[in-house]
Formats: C-alpha cells, sequence, structure tokens
C-alpha cells in the first residue's frame, strides 16, 4: 500500500508540471510486478522497468488497551487414582529383661548391687535381635542407717467366756439363761484387753442343758465343692482359717448368710469361674482378709465387715467396682491392686490403716476417696493406675513413713491420667515425699503439697518431685 501511494504522487506531480505547458503524449501504463526474492518492479508498456525499494518501516503506534478475560473454562474431571502401595513389613516388638547384678560383673557402679535392664527388639522367641541390645544398670542405693524399732502394731483379740445357767454366778448372762459360750472379738492393746468395745457374740445351751455347739467351727475349714459350702452354710463362727478354693465349675456364687466371725484368716483364691461373693453378717476377721485371683469375680458384699487383724486385700479380680461401708480398722496393709476391671471403691468409714496403704497396677481405676481415713502408721503409695484422674482423702493427717504418688524405678511408674488429689489435712510424712512421672499433674499441685507438709510438722526424708506436668 505504500508503495502505490508514493507512484500516484509522483504521477500528480508530473501532470502538474505538465499543465503549464502545451499538452504532452500520453504517457505508458505500468504494472508492479513482485520478484521471487521479494523485490518488486515496476514494469511499463513502452517497455522501461524500474525497480521499487520498500520505504522506511514507520513508527510502531500506539499501544492499544487490554481486552477484557475470557470467562473460565469447565474444570476437567479428576484423574484416576493411582494403585495402593505395598504394606511394609511389621516392626519388631519391644523386648526388656530386668537381670540381678553378679558379684563379678563389671562395666557399673553399684556398689551396693543392683540390676541390669536389658532393652532390645525382639526376634519372636524371646531373645534380643542381633545388634539392637542397650543394657543400663540401675543401682540399689546406699544402705540407710538402722531405724528405731517401731512400736508393735494391734493383733485381733478374741476371748470365749463359759457361761453359767446359775443366775448367782458370776459368768451368769442372761442371753443364755441355761448356760452357754460368750464369744468376744476385737483389737489387743497389747497388755491382752481390747482397744475398743468388742463384738460380742452367743452361743447358748438348750433347754436341757445340753450345749449348743452346731454353729462353731473350732478350726480351720477349706471350701472345695459344693458339699463342704453346703455343711458350713449353717456355721456362725470359724475358730480358725476359711479357705475357698472352689474346684467345681458349677459354682458360681459363694453365700454364707450366718458367718459373723473367722477367727484367723479368710482366703478366697484362684476360683476361675465365681462370680458372686455373699458375706452380709461377717463382722470380724482376726488375721488376714485377701481375695486374690478371682478374674469372674463381679460383686462381692461385706456390708457389717467392722475390723480386720491383718491384712485387707484385693487382687486381680473382674470387680468393677465393691464397698466395705463399715470396715473402721486394718492393723497391718490395705492393698487394692492388680484389677483389671475396677473403676472405684468406696470403704467411708475406714480411719486407720496400722501399716500401708497401697493402691496400683488398677487399669481402669479412675476415682475413689477414703473420706474418713485419718492415720496411714508406715507407707502411703498410689502408682501404676493408668486411668486414674482424682482420689480424695480429704481427713488423712499423718504418713509414717513414705509417701509416694507415681513411681520412679524401672519396674514400677506414675499415674497416667492424674490430674488431681485432694489431702487438705496431710500435715506429716514420717521419711521420703515423692511425687514423680505423672505426666498430666502439675508441678505446682505437688509443690503446694510440698510446702503444706512444711509449713506443718514437716517431711522427714528426701523431696523428689519430677517428669509431671510443667
Amino acid at each position: 500500500m505504500k508503495n502505490l501511494s508514493i507512484l500516484t504522487v509522483f504521477a500528480f506531480s508530473i501532470s502538474l508540471m505538465l499543465s503549464c505547458g502545451d499538452d504532452g503524449k500520453d504517457g505508458s501504463s505500468c504494472t508492479i510486478v513482485e520478484n521471487e526474492d521479494g523485490t518488486k518492479t515496476l514494469v511499463c508498456d513502452d517497455g522501461t522497468e524500474a525497480d521499487i525499494s520498500s520505504g522506511k518501516d514507520g513508527k510502531d503506534g500506539v499501544d492499544g488497551e487490554d481486552g477484557v478475560d475470557g470467562e473460565d473454562g469447565v474444570d476437567g474431571e479428576d484423574g484416576v487414582d493411582g494403585r495402593s502401595g505395598t504394606d511394609g513389613e511389621d516392626g519388631a516388638s519391644a523386648l526388656m529383661k530386668v537381670v540381678p547384678i553378679g558379684e563379678e560383673d563389671e562395666g557399673h557402679d553399684c556398689e551396693n548391687g543392683g540390676y541390669w535392664v536389658i532393652t532390645c527388639e525382639d526376634d519372636g522367641e524371646g531373645e534380643c535381635i542381633e545388634g539392637t541390645k542397650d543394657i543400663e544398670a540401675v543401682c540399689h542405693g546406699e544402705k540407710g542407717e538402722q531405724g528405731s524399732p517401731g512400736d508393735d502394731g494391734a493383733k485381733a483379740l478374741v476371748k470365749t467366756i463359759e457361761l453359767s445357767s446359775n443366775p448367782d454366778d458370776d459368768n451368769y448372762d442372761e442371753n443364755c439363761p441355761y448356760g452357754g459360750i460368750k464369744i468376744k472379738s476385737g483389737m489387743d492393746d497389747g497388755d491382752g484387753n481390747f482397744v475398743d468395745d468388742p463384738v460380742v457374740t452367743y452361743v447358748c445351751n438348750g433347754e436341757d442343758g445340753e450345749f449348743l455347739d452346731d454353729d462353731i467351727w473350732f478350726s480351720d475349714y477349706y471350701i472345695y465343692n459344693q458339699d463342704d459350702l453346703d455343711f458350713i452354710k449353717s456355721f456362725s463362727i470359724i475358730i480358725g482359717d476359711l479357705e475357698i478354693d472352689i474346684e467345681d465349675p458349677d459354682i458360681e456364687e459363694i453365700h454364707l448368710p450366718l458367718l459373723e466371725i473367722v477367727g484367723d484368716d479368710f482366703y478366697l483364691r484362684s476360683n476361675d469361674v465365681l462370680k458372686s461373693l455373699k458375706l452380709p453378717n461377717l463382722k470380724t476377721v482376726g488375721m488376714e482378709f485377701y481375695i486374690r485371683s478371682n478374674s469372674a469375680l463381679e460383686s462381692i458384699e461385706i456390708p457389717s465387715l467392722k475390723i480386720v487383724g491383718e491384712d485387707f486385700r484385693i487382687r486381680e479380680t473382674g470387680l468393677v467396682s465393691f464397698e466395705a461401708p463399715v470396715l473402721e480398722k486394718v492393723l497391718e496393709d490395705f492393698r487394692i491392686y492388680g484389677n483389671e476391671s475396677l473403676e472405684t471403691f468406696e470403704v467411708p468409714s475406714l480411719v486407720t490403716v496400722r501399716e500401708s496403704f497401697r493402691v496400683y497396677d488398677n487399669e481402669s481405676l479412675k476415682t475413689f476417696e477414703v473420706p474418713s481415713l485419718v492415720t496411714v502408721r508406715e507407707n502411703f503409695r498410689v502408682y501404676d493406675n493408668d486411668s486414674l484422674e482424682t482420689f480424695k482423702l480429704p481427713n488423712l493427717e499423718m504418713v509414717g513413713e513414705d509417701f509416694v504418688l507415681g513411681e520412679n524405678t524401672a519396674f514400677a511408674g506414675g499415674n497416667e491420667s492424674l490430674t488431681d488429689f485432694e489431702l487438705p489435712a496431710l500435715a506429716k510424712v514420717g521419711d521420703d515425699f515423692q511425687v514423680a512421672n505423672n505426666p498430666e499433674l502439675p508441678t505446682e499441685k505437688a509443690e503446694n503439697l510440698r510446702d503444706q507438709l512444711l509449713d506443718r510438722d514437716g517431711i522427714g526424708g528426701d523431696i523428689i518431685i519430677t517428669n509431671n506436668k510443667n
């Protein structure tokens, strides 16, 4: 278009020039031919030719405004999911062994002995996979000085008094007008006397003077089967031990409606199918009350039990809860341990534990309260209860030896879920004070209890507060 404009101007100029003179000859017509090399030639009818050079490029024009954006296109469909990767191999299980340090063993600094704690990956047969073993020495502490002998603990005391049928005799009792036996049971003050008013039971003669001893068993008694159980049901007193070790798979309940006193030990152990124990009138156990290894046991009824002369122990049962509503005194240990299903227990009247109070290794235990307990003469230990959230002992004033809330050893640990406890009256711990390995328990809570004790009657041993929640 540029070249054609130039030619038109050129022809018009010639026309102007010629208009001033005489008319010239008619001009020849010309044609523009494009050459193969991209040039152009002007060819006229008269045979003349002329090469036409391209004019210089004009300046670029001003850019126009951007056009309006078009609408987004429709999203494409999702691609097909790729195949799942192959599952990885199972990792090896952990294995831990604890072995006493031998006298000739080397590689440790345990002057007072201790244990090798060996951890590794299990090869599936109880042995360590090569290259995974880690060994650590856990040492015993130095032997402490011999403490002063403690006061002898009280024991159970049972006295029998033969009653006369003659109203003029000193040993006459109107409860047995024809004579008989009066049985007193309670705690010995160390001099052969009762600490408190004893529990009294009468076994009376008949009108004809015949001694009726049908409800007293003067020895140990063992229950293995239904016949043994049926025989002892009519007795109210067993002077010796009562041991229940059922071999009959059809016995799911033990019910002894008349039993009031067991002079020595009460044992209920290793009964795999037993579901229920009912002792509605049992008041006194002279020595140990021990329920152990009864995995199916769902309920125990001991509504009248008041005094236990030695340990009160409930271990490895299927209980979800239990109650001992009038139990006042345990003259050795009170122990609740190894009960996987136990969620709570109630001992609202318990005032004194002459030796140790221990609650441990109860996987489902969430809470417990002992509202009347005032004194624990020896150790207080609560540990390895994974679900325990809180506990309350609002009137506990004194722990004679160690106070341990969470262990700190290779064999026992803390209370994983514990967030709170109530011990507002606690004034004295006779030996070590330890709150350890309770990851949800604020450290401040432990420190406040420590300060409470130090402001009152004090702590007699070491203070350990560690591995709690910061």
